[in-house]
């Protein structure tokens, strides 16, 4: 589970978009697995800018009695919803999000998510896709999954949760929202100060929702039944506000009391990030008080802990135990990741499954120095999956790192063929690397023309950064 927290190159709950520079550093490993390229942004290329082709994503593994999910059409559902009188829950999601995949699998396929048909109608986006560029520029979505419960007639944000969620989580969030929908502020201020917290951080106004959170928490007890979810929704808001700071104190202060499935490594994690920007001393001893906390949830698992959320607990410990100069302790949590990694792949159903785990799997065989292992893994994803562009990537990324570049040249074409909106941009990225490396230099170019002429087709204003890098890549390519 993974999100970027401000410009940190570590990663908070959910999945982040893979770093546009593959190979980057990822959260909960020393020596992290190259992931598919794709930029930081949500909104997918648009058609213009990608092959004929390129195949669209393929839906993730949803297998019935599931509640039913419409797919890719915001406006549509939203229309019906109204029309039947239903609130409208998005699952915002990504191909290459694991949390993403996990939640498909394991959540969302539960039969007791039908209690809420006809009271809540369900759509999955896929953010890379450009049809659902316009959902990403009027909602935050800089966790993956983030999923909403909205009021179909205003679009008022009704339920929020940003990252992974157990089935309990998921039914709490539809309920919550259900009697928000009828409620007043004198029902209950306490769930009253949670909702517009949500809605504030929905929209991306932190600043908002800490001061809604902070005079929520002040009037609850510490009985309080939601007060590990709002510590922290707190303590995101308070980093992606620019007050790392406040952060780390409301972070140390709390670490031992969040409760819950996923939420205490998700409390860790935002932990070792705030207190990793202060300073040396600040960072080291934030890094030993994760690794004290972390050994205490990865020794008694809560029972709603998926196989992903158990191996993101090992890895988080892993990197917390480095950063406390800790390699052996290191080391062990990266062997203990992949065991469970390993039995959840082993125990799936189909390669579709059995791909939830690849992320970590690759991460902990690189992080305990066995690329070869990596290797096999993808060229065997690659066999199973023929239109998947994940695994083509994932191995046209390390083969770079390996030094392998003709190799990785032919691996990252195939992805080509294969992907579609900001992933494919990712990709050409790589491509270019490559050729640069390779002395072909001309190749090179054209490869970063299309790459600028997608950021273009996205919109210059939105995405000026990664316009700006691209066009720069672009003239040192046609520099002599």
């Amino acid at each position: 589970m993974r999100l970027p927290w401000l410009a940190l190159p570590l990663l908070l709950l959910g999945c982040a978009a893979p770093p546009s520079a593959p190979g980057s550093p990822s959260g909960g490993s020393r020596a992290p697995v190259p992931p598919a390229p794709a930029p930081h942004a949500t909104s997918a290329v648009s058609a213009a800018a990608a092959p004929a082709s390129a195949a669209p994503s393929a839906a993730p593994p949803r297998a019935a009695p599931g509640v039913p999910f419409e797919r890719d059409d915001f406006e549509g559902a939203q229309r019906r919803a109204a029309a039947a009188g239903e609130l409208l829950f998005v699952d915002a999601w990504a191909p290459w999000c694991h949390t993403c995949l996990s939640m498909e699998a394991t959540v969302f396929t539960q039969p007791s998510l039908r209690d809420y048909e006809g009271r809540v109608r369900f759509v999955a986006l896929d953010t890379d896709r450009e049809s659902n560029a316009e959902f990403t520029r009027r909602f935050e979505v800089e966790v993956w999954p983030t999923l909403f419960v909205l009021e179909p007639h205003t679009q008022r944000v009704l339920g929020y949760w940003p990252g992974a969620a157990s089935l309990a989580e998921l039914r709490r969030l539809l309920d919550d929202a259900l009697s928000a929908q009828t409620s007043t502020a004198s029902d209950d201020p306490l769930l009253t100060l949670l909702f517009r917290g949500k809605a504030a951080q929905a929209r991306g106004d932190y600043r908002a929702a800490v001061r809604h959170y902070r005079a929520l928490l002040a009037r609850a007890g510490t009985s309080w039944p939601r007060r590990s979810e709002a510590l922290l929704l707190l303590l995101l808001s308070l980093a992606k506000s620019g007050d790392l700071r406040g952060c780390a104190q409301l972070g140390l202060a709390e670490l031992d009391h969040v409760e819950g499935a996923a939420t205490p490594t998700e409390f860790a994690r935002g932990v070792l990030r705030c207190t990793g920007r202060l300073d040396a001393g600040q960072a080291r001893r934030g890094a030993a008080r994760v690794t004290a906390r972390l050994q205490h949830i990865v020794a008694r698992p809560a029972a709603a802990m998926s196989a992903d959320d158990r191996a993101d607990a090992w890895a988080l410990l892993s990197e917390a135990a480095q950063t406390a100069g800790d390699a052996a302790l290191a080391g062990r949590a990266q062997r203990e990741r992949l065991a469970v990694l390993e039995a959840a792949a082993a125990a799936a159903g189909s390669p579709e499954e059995a791909q939830i785990y690849d992320q970590g799997r690759l991460g902990a065989y690189l992080a305990l120095e066995q690329p070869e292992r990596a290797l096999t893994l993808l060229r065997e994803r690659e066999t199973q999956l023929p239109r998947s562009y994940e695994a083509s990537a994932r191995l046209a990324s390390l083969l770079e790192r390996l030094g392998r570049r003709e190799e990785a040249l032919e691996a990252v074409e195939r992805a080509l063929t294969r992907s579609d909106g900001q992933r494919r941009l990712g990709a050409l990225a790589l491509k270019a690397r490559l050729l640069l490396a390779l002395e072909r230099r001309t190749e090179a170019a054209a490869t970063l023309e299309q790459e600028v002429a997608g950021w273009q087709a996205l919109g210059a204003e939105r995405h000026a950064e990664r316009l700006a890098d691209a066009q720069r890549r672009l003239s040192a390519a046609r520099t002599p």
